[in-house]
């Protein structure tokens, strides 16, 4: 109820949690996904919008996933979510920045390299069939 707080990124893996924020919420506070696995879900729940890890390989994908679920259009949802599920368990699986900066290597973005205390993951990542623009 604070003036200042408009919003949560919703990122507890909870769907019972994400739940009653979504039925406890104002119609003017957002709700937003902050798990790129739970972003069906969470849009299905209420959720306004996602910030997400996987975008930053696929930001068209992500988007019209997104998008679809905004106009309930569930069919198509789906149709994005699975085809965004191998790159978002990988980058779950070996967590983010690694798991992210290894994909968007892979993809020919960016050079695979992170900075201590972390390393690089040996994990090798999906192959998906997802245009990365």
């Amino acid at each position: 109820a604070h003036p200042n707080i408009v919003g949560i990124k919703e990122a507890s893996g909870d769907l019972v949690q994400c739940l009653e924020v979504a039925q406890g919420k104002s119609a003017d506070f957002s709700l937003i996904a902050g798990d790129d696995l739970l972003t069906l879900p969470m849009m299905a729940l209420g959720a306004a919008g996602l910030v997400a890890t996987v975008a930053n390989a696929y930001p068209q994908a992500m988007s019209q996933l997104v998008e679809a679920a905004l106009q309930s259009d569930f069919t198509a949802a789906r149709r994005h979510a699975k085809a965004l599920l191998p790159p978002c368990k990988f980058i779950s699986a070996t967590g983010n920045p690694v798991g992210t900066k290894q994909l968007l290597a892979t993809l020919g973005i960016c050079q695979h390299h992170v900075r201590l205390p972390l390393v690089p993951s040996s994990a090798p990542p999906p192959t998906v069939a997802i245009q990365k623009n």
